[in-house]
């Protein structure tokens, strides 16, 4: 049943039954239900929880820009928005942190279905992973469903490069504490609202020259 809303949800967004995204997300979908039989990967198994998840990824990867060739997620849980920009990009490298080891271990399950070479999990605390990055590692960074820090966020800064974006997902309020002195590194070019359902958005941060 779910796979057919899947698919009715690819027409409604011109994506090809018989393209390999549409393959690869009909997969992704199939590892969620099965992994949420053990878990709770979703706040909710039904269609309608899920299905909202891939529509709002779909119409976000429309504004992904071409320049884009590395990806960072943070916190990605059960993996939405990145894995399904990673299959609508095929080309982009993607590592998601996630600091819960049952959903790292679902991620990587679904990276390794899927078949990517260059995509990993990296299941630790987002500070820490920070920490570790090599300065302009990342042309994307993305969160959605948690709240960086203050910390985390000025972070941000030390692993960007001159045509990095971030890509805060989020309600009516920020996702993140954005501390003063971080101001001068980022300026938010763009903010949309998900048109599936009220008080979505998707906030988009370039790094300033």
């Amino acid at each position: 049943m779910s796979d057919e809303l899947l698919k009715k949800l690819l027409q409604k967004w011109a994506i090809p039954l018989d393209s390999h995204p549409a393959e690869c997300m009909l997969q992704y979908l199939r590892l969620i239900e099965k992994w949420n039989s053990r878990m709770n990967l979703t706040a909710s198994a039904d269609w309608e929880s899920i299905g909202i998840l891939f529509e709002e990824a779909i119409w976000a990867s429309r504004f992904y820009e071409g320049n884009i060739s590395r990806h960072l997620d943070l916190g990605s849980g059960a993996g939405f928005p990145a894995i399904v920009l990673k299959i609508i990009n095929p080309s982009v490298a993607l590592e998601l942190v996630e600091s819960r080891e049952k959903r790292a271990v679902f991620l990587e399950t679904v990276l390794a279905e899927l078949g990517y070479k260059d995509a990993r999990v990296s299941n630790c605390r987002i500070e820490q992973f920070l920490h570790n990055c090599k300065m302009g590692s990342w042309d994307c960074i993305s969160w959605k469903g948690i709240r960086l820090s203050g910390e985390s966020f000025r972070l941000l800064s030390t692993v960007c490069n001159a045509n990095s974006q971030l890509w805060m997902f989020h309600g009516n309020k920020l996702a993140a504490e954005i501390p003063e002195d971080v101001t001068k590194f980022f300026d938010l070019q763009q903010r949309e609202q998900f048109p599936g359902k009220k008080s979505w958005f998707l906030s988009v941060f370039h790094v300033k020259l």
